[in-house]
């Protein structure tokens, strides 16, 4: 199963010495791209690598400071951009001290999480990742089978899939 991680247009890096200082341009720059009445959703995210899962506290550090920076615009929340038409203003965190940001409007944005990283919560000693990434498949699709519901899981191995179905009652 692959899912789709995030994309924008890239518009530059930025560098600063102190987490402060890269939010604060950060914030200049996101208010740059958008005339003052457009929405704004903001997001910083790190890769998702071991390195990448380092920077994650300093990427959320950063990312409510912009929000704090930009008091004076309309900003919404990363999950509600598309309801509300925002420019999507991304920064991925390269190292403590840079980021590569840029932007895309909601209706191409291609997850509603930081980084296009969802972090679905399971239950139980499951058997694979995979019964998190059923779950995030769920989610994206707005459904899921309810409980007495026949479900049938191609493959059925390492069994994460059938897991999570079992978890919600469902035959499989």
């Amino acid at each position: 199963t692959t899912f789709a991680r995030q994309g924008f247009r890239l518009r530059g890096t930025l560098t600063g010495e102190t987490p402060a200082l890269l939010a604060r341009t950060f914030a200049s720059r996101a208010a740059s791209l958008a005339p003052a009445g457009t929405p704004l959703a903001l997001s910083v995210f790190s890769p998702d690598t071991d390195e990448g899962n380092r920077l994650a506290a300093l990427g959320e550090e950063i990312e409510h400071a912009a929000i704090a920076a930009l008091s004076n615009r309309k900003l919404v929340p990363l999950a509600n951009a598309t309801r509300e038409s925002a420019l999507v203003v991304q920064a991925a965190m390269l190292t403590p001290t840079e980021l590569a940001f840029g932007d895309v409007p909601s209706a191409a944005l291609l997850s509603p999480f930081g980084g296009g990283r969802a972090r679905m919560a399971v239950a139980g000693d499951r058997p694979s990742r995979a019964a998190r990434k059923v779950e995030e498949a769920l989610h994206w699709l707005g459904s899921s089978p309810t409980a007495g519901e026949v479900c049938v899981d191609l493959g059925a191995a390492p069994g994460g899939w059938s897991w999570a179905l079992l978890d919600k009652r469902c035959r499989v």
